[in-house]
C-alpha cells in the first residue's frame, strides 16, 4: 500500500476488484415475471422470499391506499410503504429480497400489479 492506494502486490487487491465487478452486474436481470394480487383488507403477500431478486416494481391500481410492508403481516400502522391509488414503487438498491405483505385501507376494486426481476 502507498499513501492509502492499493497496490498490486498487495494481497488483497484483487478480491477488491472481485468484489466491484459483482456489485456492478447485481442490478442485471434477463428474467421478469409479473402477478397481480386482489387487494384486500386483510394482508396478503405480495412477493415470497427470493434469493435471486434483483429488482421489483409494485402498481397500486386499486382506489384504495396500500400498507406494503417488508416482511409478514402488514397494517395500517406497521408499514414500509405507503401507496396511494395509482402509485408505483421501485425496489431501491440494495434490493430487499425477504417477503412483501401488504394489506389495503378496505376492500375495493383493483390489485396490486408486481413485476419481480431475477
Amino acid at each position: 500500500m502507498r499513501f492509502g492506494q492499493k497496490l498490486r502486490s498487495d494481497a488483497d487487491y484483487f478480491n477488491s476488484e472481485v468484489a466491484l465487478n459483482e456489485m456492478h452486474r447485481a442490478g442485471v436481470s434477463d428474467t421478469a415475471t409479473t402477478s397481480s394480487v386482489s387487494d384486500s383488507a386483510s394482508s396478503v403477500t405480495l412477493l415470497s422470499a427470493n434469493v435471486d431478486r434483483v429488482g421489483f416494481f409494485i402498481f397500486n391500481d386499486s382506489t384504495e391506499i396500500a400498507y406494503v410492508k417488508f416482511g409478514a403481516t402488514a397494517s395500517s400502522t406497521d408499514f414500509t410503504i405507503r401507496l396511494t391509488p395509482n402509485g408505483i414503487y421501485e425496489s431501491g438498491v440494495p434490493v430487499y429480497r425477504g417477503r412483501i405483505d401488504c394489506i389495503w385501507a378496505s376492500n375495493a376494486a383493483g390489485s396490486m400489479r408486481i413485476t419481480e426481476m431475477s
